[in-house]
């Protein structure tokens, strides 16, 4: 299936950023979009910060949706 891939914003310790495409995906599952995500990401402390293990995946605590909307529920 083609999963449209989004990570949530954040708004802690004076930082802000609003929610941020990812990018599309040809992928069996949620987890299956974020592990092809953090594959395209050159730098890789980046990469570190994706954690697979959690349900649904994050970065730096952020969650991974599957759109647009859902992802911009928290903080934009």
């Amino acid at each position: 299936m083609r999963i449209t891939l989004w990570v949530e914003g954040y708004h802690a310790t004076g930082n802000r950023a609003k929610a941020m495409f990812c990018g599309e995906y040809s992928a069996v599952d949620l987890r299956d979009a974020v592990r092809q995500y953090r594959d395209t990401l050159t730098d890789e402390y980046s990469k570190q910060c994706i954690n697979l293990d959690s349900d649904p995946p994050n970065y730096w605590l952020c969650q991974f949706f599957d759109n647009e909307e859902d992802a911009r529920k928290g903080y934009g």
